[in-house]
């Protein structure tokens, strides 16, 4: 599989998160490769982490808008 798509949409989403701006919203198709920059190209933009564990010990992933 060739994986030069993926890498270049990271790219982007990691020059849009250091713009300033909003990482795009996914969009069908979304491809599996996709799914981890994208995530946290956004976790990055809101300044939180992907995952988060409360006092519980529940664990907590953010999902992305799209």
């Amino acid at each position: 599989m060739n994986r030069l798509p993926y890498l270049w949409v990271a790219l982007v989403l990691s020059c849009l998160v250091g713009c300033g701006a909003d990482p795009p919203q996914a969009v069908a198709p979304f491809y599996r490769g996709l799914a981890k920059p994208h995530q946290k190209a956004w976790a990055d933009h809101l300044g939180i982490p992907v995952q988060i564990t409360n006092q519980l010990g529940i664990k907590f992933k953010l999902i992305p808008p799209g």
